[in-house]
């Protein structure tokens, strides 16, 4: 019996591996600036780790931008991690903050000093939504 189950929880597992991660970006609604490193993990491998300074916003404009695709088009298992100015790591499975299994998901690193204080990953499934077209990943078509 516990090889059928050790089967089915392949199965399963194997379907949340078939996501492709067509953008990611930063937003700070902080009014200081900070630093954000960022890291993306596909299936255990390091595909991505940058650190960008995003300036504070204002009561109407949250600064932000895109984070440079250095990740292939392929599917995976993807594991985001994010720090501000040096602090604590906050992880998000893109796979976990999924309801079913989209084609593609996009993501958000979102910093706010007067709600939590930490940094959030927001992730969305389709890639049609991307804030901003040009910004998608390469060879990221309009699926969800």
């Amino acid at each position: 019996m516990a090889a059928l189950s050790g089967g089915c929880l392949g199965t399963v597992r194997d379907a949340l591996h078939s996501v492709r991660l067509g953008w990611l970006g930063v937003t700070n609604y902080d009014s200081d600036p900070h630093r954000f490193r960022i890291q993306v993990r596909r299936d255990g491998d390091l595909v991505h780790d940058s650190t960008r300074r995003i300036r504070g916003g204002t009561e109407t404009v949250a600064p932000g931008e895109g984070i440079e695709c250095t990740w292939d088009e392929g599917d995976g298992s993807y594991h985001l991690m994010g720090r501000i100015d040096g602090g604590q790591w906050v992880e998000r499975s893109v796979d976990a903050a999924l309801d079913g299994t989209p084609d593609c998901a996009t993501a958000r690193a979102v910093y706010d000093d007067l709600d939590s204080g930490e940094l959030a990953f927001y992730v969305r499934a389709g890639c049609d939504r991307a804030a901003d077209r040009e910004e998608r990943c390469p060879n990221v078509g309009d699926d969800s």
